[in-house]
Formats: structure tokens, C-alpha cells, sequence
């Protein structure tokens, strides 16, 4: 929100397309992946790959995890890189906090599980996606036509 609009150029329009709510996942192999609903206790146990501290998905992490009263993991791993953080939950066994929407698409391809028990299967974490356009250009009919098509890609998904 706020911190995003205070460090954008004052020629780059950001143009909200949806909220992704934030998941926890493991390697498909984990031991939290055999669990039914694993606590919050045996999740914090293992290293999680977060992003470096500072980052807007980190603060939100820690700050929900203070408001919940869960106790923040044993050791953290910074990352954000996809392919980083999927070699380091493959063979680190590691957690990390995902975007829903890429950590279904990974799960259907059985390279992740999704997991989650009382109290933090959804911790109320969202990444606002958003399409970021030069001020110049946002009139233009191309720009015109690619903001059309990603909003209407976007709600077709919210609706499927």
C-alpha cells in the first residue's frame, strides 16, 4: 500500500488487478506434508524461506504473527527467487509463504503441498497484484487493450 506509492516514480501509474491471499507450503516429501492439519508449534520448528526483512510480505508476516500470538519460526532463510525457493524447499526441508495462486499450481503438479491447521491456514496475508505503466503510455491503445485483457483474465479466474 502506502509504502509501494511513497518509493514509485511519479510517471509509473500502479493499476490493482486482485489480492492473492499468502499460503503455506512444503515439499511434497516434508513431513508436515503427511500431517492432517500440523500446528502452528511443529511448523515454526522448521527454517522458513522468507523474503529479506523489510520487504512488504515479511513485515505482514511478523506483524501477524505478533497480533495471533504464534511464535515466529526458529531460523529464517531470505529468498524470494522462484527457483531458489523451490530448491531450497526441496532439499532444506524448508516452509515458505507462497502466493495461492502459484502454490495451487505447483501442488497440482505435485512439486508442493499446501498446508495449513487451526489458526493460520489462511493468516490473512495477501500480495496485491499489480500492473505497473508508464504514465506516458497508460492512454495508449495497446496499454488500453493490455489492461482490458488482465482485467478480464483475472475475473475469469476469481470466477472459475
Amino acid at each position: 500500500g502506502a509504502r509501494l506509492r511513497d518509493s514509485m516514480p511519479a510517471n509509473i501509474q500502479a493499476h490493482w488487478l486482485f489480492d492473492d491471499p499468502m499460503r503455506v507450503v512444503v515439499a511434497r516429501g516434508h513431513s508436515l506434508a503427511r500431517r492432517k492439519a500440523p500446528d502452528w508449534d511443529a511448523c515454526a520448528a522448521f527454517p522458513w524461506i522468507l523474503p529479506s526483512p523489510g520487504h512488504p510480505i515479511r513485515i505482514t508476516f511478523e506483524n501477524t504473527l505478533r497480533r495471533k500470538g504464534l511464535a515466529p519460526p526458529i531460523r529464517i532463510l531470505d529468498g524470494l527467487e522462484i527457483g531458489l525457493v523451490l530448491a531450497l524447499l526441496a532439499h532444506a526441508d524448508a516452509v515458505n509463504l507462497m502466493p495461492a495462486r502459484l502454490a495451487e499450481q505447483l501442488q497440482a503438479e505435485g512439486r508442493l503441498r499446501i498446508i495449513g491447521g487451526d489458526g493460520f491456514a489462511d493468516l490473512g496475508i495477501y500480495l496485491a497484484t499489480t500492473a505497473f505503466v508508464h504514465a506516458d503510455q497508460e492512454r495508449t491503445p495497446e496499454v488500453k487493450m493490455l489492461m482490458e485483457c488482465l482485467r478480464r483474465v483475472v475475473s475469469a479466474q476469481v470466477l472459475a
